[in-house]
């Protein structure tokens, strides 16, 4: 079954996370940014999932920021739903560019932004084990 989170979902998700998991109180932020990527410099969307903990260093209170890679998205999200007993058989980030037309006559031009509208994972309730002896 395919299961959509939307932008505040996914960072309640991830903050469940590391809090029920790591034992970590963070703060997740997500952004997405339109830019030229690749070799041949096509145009794209870059989603950043970046994860904030206050911690004590050297006896001063700072933030230390982390970005979280894709994969490690997948993991956490992963552990977090076997917890409430599914296996995550995917995730999909619904990101991307949308563009629109601004301006008018001469000064008219299009303005494309970037979205991310959140994930969709494909869950799966988790099997039972089967832990049976085998007897003659």
């Amino acid at each position: 079954m395919e299961t959509k989170f939307n932008k505040q979902e996914t960072i309640k998700l991830l903050e469940e996370y590391y809090q029920k998991l790591e034992g970590k109180k963070v703060k997740v932020s997500i952004s997405a940014k339109s830019g030229t990527f690749g070799l041949y410099e096509t145009k794209g969307c870059q989603t950043t999932i970046t994860v904030t903990e206050r911690m004590e260093i050297a006896g001063m209170n700072k933030d230390v920021s982390v970005t979280l890679p894709e994969e490690d998205l997948k993991r956490n999200l992963t552990a977090l739903f076997a917890l409430y007993d599914f296996d995550v058989k995917g995730v999909d980030i619904d990101d991307g560019l949308s563009s629109h037309w601004e301006g008018y006559g001469m000064m008219e031009h299009q303005v494309e932004r970037a979205y991310f509208n959140g994930i969709t994972v494909n869950l799966e309730k988790a099997k039972q084990k089967n832990l049976g002896m085998y007897y003659r």
